[in-house]
């Protein structure tokens, strides 16, 4: 089976060099290659390395916002909570909203007297 051409192909060890390719070129062209390659290896790692404490930083973020709302006291109260969080692989946009179920309704039910109320009142 032909492989295709246009696929990229994955690099397991991006740490190793092409030998085939070093041994052809003059002294100065390897010197130059091997310090781009070290250069980028150290790009890639601080790279790394920055996601994974943005990615810490997130998930404390994401604890202290699960306790405050574990925190909440929900009797006679509706909340809404919303948090933003961003780690190293994305945005984490999170939107909670809660409280007692027995005093929305309620207040749902007043309003739409109210809503009814108003109706009638404009076309009578």
């Amino acid at each position: 089976m032909e492989e295709d051409k246009n696929k990229l192909k994955r690099i397991d060890d991006y740490q190793s060099l092409p030998e085939n390719y070093l041994n052809k070129l003059d002294k100065e062209k390897q010197e130059k290659f091997i310090e781009k390659h070290l250069q980028n290896t150290l790009d890639i790692d601080k790279m790394e390395q920055e996601k994974v404490l943005i990615s810490r930083v997130a998930e404390h973020d994401l604890k202290v916002g699960q306790d405050n709302l574990s925190g909440l006291e929900a009797k006679n109260r509706y909340y809404t909570h919303k948090q933003f969080v961003e780690t190293g692989s994305g945005r984490i946009d999170i939107n909670v909203k809660g409280g007692d179920t027995k005093f929305i309704i309620p207040i749902v039910a007043v309003i739409g007297i109210i809503a009814i109320i108003i109706l009638a009142i404009v076309f009578l």
